[in-house]
């Protein structure tokens, strides 16, 4: 079962990498999901208001969330502001830094993948979250219920992103690696082959 699902991926990962431009296109996808994340949030399902009162000099401040609450009072909208930002900032800091410091001085690979698997977590866990408590009694008769909805799609597409990044990653180090091995191989059997054919040569003398 595991081989099967292995080679599987194998081969949707090879066929994957066949458009050189997916591995540049990854990125802006990623970014695009999280960019819509929180514009959605914050002009669909977050409405602050600050109600000020001048004769009792009281402020009352109104945050409604329609995104729902989680068990412990954390407002769900900021939990979106957060994992869209950290998912805009860190694929923009990555992608800096291997630009600045050539694919990260060849390990770039390596950061790749733990990035891809990184964020592949994270958007599950936020999609998983937030369709949980969507679709809990509470939310039932809340509006903006596709908005909601989108949410959820949009973190899912946004953790299939990051997958399919990291499997990506992971086959291009294994391919680059099977390739020195191949490499180092032939070079030992032409070494071998050249002194075999010396030593003849010299034995003959």
């Amino acid at each position: 079962m595991l081989a099967a699902v292995g080679n599987v991926a194998a081969r949707l990962a090879d066929v994957l990498l066949t458009f050189c431009f997916l591995p540049h296109l990854l990125p802006w996808l990623q970014l695009a999901c999280a960019t819509a994340i929180v514009i959605i949030t914050s002009l669909k399902l977050h409405d602050v208001k600050l109600n000020w009162d001048g004769k009792a000099w009281n402020a009352n401040l109104e945050n409604t969330c329609l995104l729902g609450t989680m068990d412990n009072g954390t407002n769900l909208c900021y939990f979106a502001y957060a994992a869209g930002g950290i998912s805009i900032i860190a694929t923009a800091a990555l992608s800096i830094l291997q630009c600045c410091t050539c694919h990260f001085c060849g390990l770039g690979g390596i950061l790749d993948t733990m990035f891809a698997a990184a964020g592949t977590f994270l958007w599950m866990a936020a999609g998983i979250i937030f369709n949980t408590y969507n679709k809990k009694p509470a939310m039932d008769n809340a509006p903006q219920k596709d908005w909601r909805m989108s949410i959820t799609v949009l973190s899912f597409c946004a953790c299939a992103l990051f997958g399919v990044m990291a499997i990506a990653a992971v086959y291009s180090m294994l391919s680059a690696c099977c390739s020195c091995c191949k490499g180092s191989s032939h070079k030992t059997k032409v070494v071998y082959k050249d002194v075999e054919k010396g030593h003849g040569q010299f034995m003959s003398r």
